[in-house]
């Protein structure tokens, strides 16, 4: 199993000379201006399927089975579709496939997804509560998300990289 950081996340290559002001990316996208809001980004969601691509290549894998979660699934999808000899299967969770009427998040969904995160460390860790808003009924555990967040915080915090990373 390979796991890396995408651009803008964890420990990888951050764009900070390329900000991004969410509300009016988040205003293009909603009003159906998709080539303004890729105006406003660095980088395409193609090009980091291609950073995925080149991940491989570099580690000697001609073919490989590619999984990826909520926007790692965007990811996958376009790997499978811009390279399907590269690809052996996708397993591709949590995700859209971009198309409007299919896969919409409830309203409460997408407050949650497209609200700041607190930048204070216990702040962080408080919201990630909210994340129960898509999380299993029956399993979704306050405490383990709140342990998550906390390890995601500690790890590599960076709220910049949240507008660059997205390609909606």
């Amino acid at each position: 199993m390979i796991r890396y950081d995408n651009r803008d996340c964890g420990l990888s290559t951050k764009f900070d000379d390329h900000p991004v002001d969410m509300g009016q990316l988040i205003s293009a996208v909603s009003s159906g201006d998709i080539s303004s809001a890729r105006a406003m980004v660095p980088y395409t969601l193609q090009d980091v399927a291609d950073d995925g691509l080149g991940l491989l290549t570099a580690l000697g894998i001609e073919r490989a089975h590619v999984a990826g979660s909520s926007m790692g699934g965007m990811i996958a999808q376009t790997m499978a579709i811009t390279h399907p000899a590269r690809v052996l299967t996708l397993t591709s969770m949590m995700s859209t496939t971009g198309e409007p009427e299919y896969g919409r998040p409830s309203p409460e969904a997408q407050a949650v997804l497209f609200s700041p995160k607190p930048p204070d460390r216990e702040g962080y860790i408080a919201a990630a509560e909210k994340d129960l808003v898509w999380a299993s009924k029956r399993y979704g555990d306050p405490a383990v998300l709140r342990e998550t967040a906390a390890n995601s915080y500690n790890r590599a915090y960076y709220p910049a990289g949240a507008g660059r990373s997205s390609e909606r």
